[in-house]
């Protein structure tokens, strides 16, 4: 499915895909905003050396 695809706006990602309904030609997707979870990300992510969360957002 499309679960944490991103959502890109002026080459930084704002959102993931939370949910959607299959396809959903004619439905919403559903965003989780990235920024209010940036301290889990940046705590869970520390040992990663290949991308800085700050290259993404």
């Amino acid at each position: 499915g499309d679960s944490g695809s991103p959502l890109v706006y002026e080459n930084k990602v704002v959102g993931i895909v939370s949910f959607a309904i299959s396809c959903g030609i004619g439905y919403p997707d559903t965003y989780t905003r990235v920024h209010k979870y940036l301290n889990f990300i940046n705590e869970n992510t520390n040992n990663l050396e290949s991308v800085q969360i700050s290259q993404l957002l």
